[in-house]
């Protein structure tokens, strides 16, 4: 991160935008204390007239909610209830409606007091933090010592980071004005934290190692627990393996969080109060939903013709998602001038990305998910998603459901993860001694034939007292045994590599390490 001047003027420009807003904001508490005497005013009389305590008692149920409060005195209006009050009284709640249909003009959403002396101190605050800024970027311009300049950057971060957390206090009408700065103000944030995360890890080394090695065993373990063993191996190779698997788990679920901040902030960037446009997003995830339990549906007898015609007609099913995506998105593009800035049409593609890799995951892998660990997925998701819908970015909620969202498929990814550093479920060819092979297994396996892939005797390196099995599956190893699964073709007398590939089924044995030659 490097300053300039026209980080000086950006600031100034932000700082000029909030006095406006500051000052126009102050100018209009007079219309919070004339709502607040007025219904003072109604409250001295009330005790003498019923349809004033219903008035007040309604009002009093909305907290203060400018919204709220301006809506029920609009319905109040045609009541009988109304009506019947004194015109001096019918005067005062029209007065309080007016009072109230300007602050909502000018984003402002409380008529208590005590918020507005919160909002006012908040204002100062940013304002005197952004003047901080302002001298940490000068200073930073004219240092030319690089740990001087380290240090002003992280302490212009950590200021960076309280802006966002009051920005997020405000309403979004107010920081819609400075967008393009809230999103810098967001970035900023992040990079603290993860800088945070960076220097906690070079401080703790050793305990990071070893938390590396424990999310790794997390990731080991469904797939040892499915099979019912565990696995044998040194304990100074296994250390080493359980940290190779956290590596690759944790690169798996940085892709998931980044890929679902970005889906995150473009539901943000797009939010609307457009009632159409929130029923196609929440159709959207029904169509998702659907898309993806149908695999899982076919299952059931009274469903399978629902599943047919869906199936049947499945790239429409698709194209009818994409276009709901389409049009969701295209709207806010349309209507939203903040979309304009170059992160927003990148993150509009990742999150089509990332809906279509979830679709292909879950067709590709059916077989090993369990419908429960899908649907807890799938209403992570929802849930970022409607967080993502609020006034605010809220992204280190996100954060932490992305990490969810990426243990929920923990159970499904576990084999893929012991297999790439072959600790288990990985194939390999074993030379085995024939006197410790049972004849009724070697004549099922097939002999090798050119490009076929699954289990077979490689004739060139056997021989009497040998058999080379090549692609077989080591399933674990334990207790000095082998645990191996070889795919055979079902029908023994299939002589093509289609045929073969087409029809396999496959049968499970077991053999000790030292009667393995290689």
């Amino acid at each position: 991160m490097n300053f300039d001047h026209n980080d000086l003027e950006q600031i100034d420009e932000e700082i000029k935008g909030l006095n406006k807003d500051f000052k126009n904001f102050y100018r209009h508490r007079k219309h919070i204390y004339s709502i607040n005497k007025k219904i003072i005013e109604l409250r001295k009389s009330f005790l003498e007239n019923d349809d004033i305590k219903y008035f007040l008692e309604k009002l009093d149920k909305y907290e203060g909610n400018v919204n709220q409060a301006k809506n029920f005195i609009e319905k109040y209006q045609t009541q009988d209830s109304f009506k019947r009050l004194l015109e001096i009284q019918q005067n005062q709640i029209l007065q309080i409606k007016f009072d109230l249909d300007i602050l909502k003009e000018n984003g402002i959403y409380s008529i208590k007091k005590s918020i507005f002396k919160n909002r006012v101190l908040r204002s100062l605050k940013i304002l005197r933090v952004l003047k901080d800024q302002k001298k940490l970027v000068k200073q930073h311009i004219k240092s030319k010592s690089i740990d001087e300049q380290k240090s002003l950057k992280m302490l212009f971060l950590k200021n960076e980071s309280i802006i966002y957390e009051i920005y997020k206090s405000f309403s979004g009408k107010l920081y819609a004005n400075f967008d393009k700065r809230y999103i810098e103000h967001i970035n900023n944030a992040i990079q603290l934290d993860v800088f945070k995360a960076y220097n906690w890890i070079r401080k703790n080394i050793i305990l990071s190692f070893w938390i590396c090695v424990f999310f790794g065993a997390c990731f080991c373990v469904p797939y040892f627990f499915n099979i019912g063993q565990i696995p044998q191996t040194d304990l100074s190779n296994i250390i080493y393996l359980l940290f190779g698997i956290s590596i690759l788990a944790f690169l798996y679920i940085g892709y998931t969080i980044v890929f679902l901040m970005a889906y995150g902030y473009a539901i943000f960037k797009n939010n609307t109060e457009n009632k159409i446009i929130s029923f196609i997003f929440w159709i959207m995830q029904i169509c998702m939903l659907v898309i993806c339990a149908l695999p899982f549906a076919y299952d059931f007898e009274k469903l399978k013709w629902i599943c047919n015609i869906i199936l049947e007609n499945f790239n429409q099913a698709i194209c009818i998602y994409i276009l709901l995506f389409v049009i969701y998105f295209g709207f806010g593009v349309y209507k939203n001038k903040t979309y304009k800035d170059i992160t927003s049409l990148p993150t509009l593609f990742f999150s089509l990305c990332f809906d279509f890799l979830l679709i292909l995951f879950v067709y590709k892998r059916y077989q090993d998910i369990n419908f429960l660990f899908l649907l807890l997925t799938f209403f992570l998701l929802i849930f970022i998603k409607a967080i993502a819908c609020l006034k605010t970015f809220e992204y280190k909620y996100i954060f932490l459901f992305s990490v969810f969202v990426g243990f929920a498929m923990m159970p499904v990814l576990s084999s893929d993860f012991v297999r790439i550093i072959k600790l288990a479920n990985y194939k390999d060819s074993f030379t085995i001694k024939n006197e410790f092979m049972s004849k009724e297994i070697l004549e099922k396996i097939p002999v090798c034939l050119n490009d076929y892939n699954a289990t077979c005797i490689d004739k060139t390196t056997s021989d009497e007292n040998k058999t080379t099995i090549n692609n077989l599956l080591v399933k674990v190893k334990f207790d000095d045994r082998y645990y191996f699964k070889a795919h055979i073709p079902k029908d023994e007398n299939l002589t093509t590599v289609s045929q073969k590939e087409n029809s396999k089924s496959f049968i499970e044995f077991k053999i000790k390490k030292d009667n393995i030659l290689n």
